[in-house]
């Protein structure tokens, strides 16, 4: 209750401490004591209208939280950016790509992505192309999508469990001309192949006469196409640009990323949790490791995977 003491008032709050913490009940405190000074300060004004959260927090929620402006590269392609990092000496040595039994340099990474480029070059794929990819979350496939980027194409990650007509029906939409996949999924939908143009997942250890270069792409050109599940109706597909993967990994001042990260790759590709899993650490010089879907059901074997990642 408020109880009046000569020129001062004080508020005593009783409460029921298995329910409500100290903390709790400070902000509460404050909250009604704000309120009291609002009606002191005008007594005609409504109810409704006396404010009752304290000037700081009012600043936090209507300023500071919405104070979200970073300087990132708003205006390159993923390819580019992606080739800063390979081009970094210091990256040189660095692990950038690793499952439970291979490593991968950023010095090895740049030759095995020109190779991908180079194989999407051969397969008649453009920049602005989008490449639908049907395959497992390998190191080959992770490379494949980053040569895809680097190529200045579009990737558009196909759910394993989708039947081949649907997969067409989401190609036509998007405008994919092309599926890789594995060789599991070459298998899977060899019934399709009159219908859709499929190839195997370049050769990420081929050898290039000569390295290409990325292709220079702009923060407005797509960097991927994901689609909805489809479960309240016909999938939706949403195009996401470079500028968005840029704005969500580099100089976030919400999550920072750096070259010591770490970054477990653990989600589906077509789920869009695996933007921030594979972009954030390789744009930043750090390690992305590959969880296998055997470990991911494993508790043991992925605390060890992440304790020795």
């Amino acid at each position: 209750g408020l109880i009046k003491g000569g020129k001062h008032s004080m508020l005593a709050i009783e409460y029921q401490s298995n329910i409500f913490g100290p903390d709790w009940i400070k902000r509460f405190a404050n909250y009604f004591l704000t309120f009291v000074h609002a009606l002191a300060r005008d007594p005609e004004i409504p109810i409704g209208q006396a404010g009752v959260i304290p000037d700081d927090e009012r600043n936090l929620l209507t300023v500071a939280l919405n104070d979200t402006t970073s300087d990132y590269p708003r205006d390159y392609g993923l390819g580019e950016l992606l080739a800063r990092q390979i081009a970094n000496p210091a990256n040189a040595p660095r692990i950038a790509l690793q499952d439970h039994t291979r490593k991968i340099t950023y010095g090895q990474l740049g030759k095995q992505v020109c190779a991908v480029a180079a194989g999407l070059g051969d397969l008649g794929v453009a920049p602005g192309d989008i490449v639908a990819v049907a395959a497992e979350r390998t190191l080959e496939t992770i490379i494949t999508l980053l040569g895809i980027a680097w190529h200045g194409g579009a990737y558009l990650p196909i759910d394993k469990s989708l039947p081949g007509d649907a997969i067409g029906t989401l190609m036509d939409d998007c405008g994919a001309k092309i599926l890789l996949a594995d060789r599991s999924e070459m298998d899977r939908l060899s019934g399709i192949t009159g219908i859709i143009r499929i190839a195997p997942l370049p050769d990420n250890n081929s050898k290039t006469k000569t390295d290409p270069a990325f292709a220079k792409r702009t923060g407005n050109d797509l960097a991927y196409v994901m689609f909805t599940s489809g479960s309240t109706g016909k999938p939706k597909g949403v195009l996401i640009p470079n500028r968005a993967v840029a704005r969500l990994v580099l100089n976030n001042r919400s999550l920072g990323f750096d070259h010591h990260d770490v970054m477990a790759q653990a989600a589906s590709l077509g789920f869009d949790a695996a933007t921030l899993e594979i972009w954030a650490p390789l744009l930043n010089g750090g390690r992305l490791v590959i969880v296998d879907n055997d470990t991911l059901f494993d508790p043991d074997a992925l605390h060890d995977t992440l304790v020795n990642g």
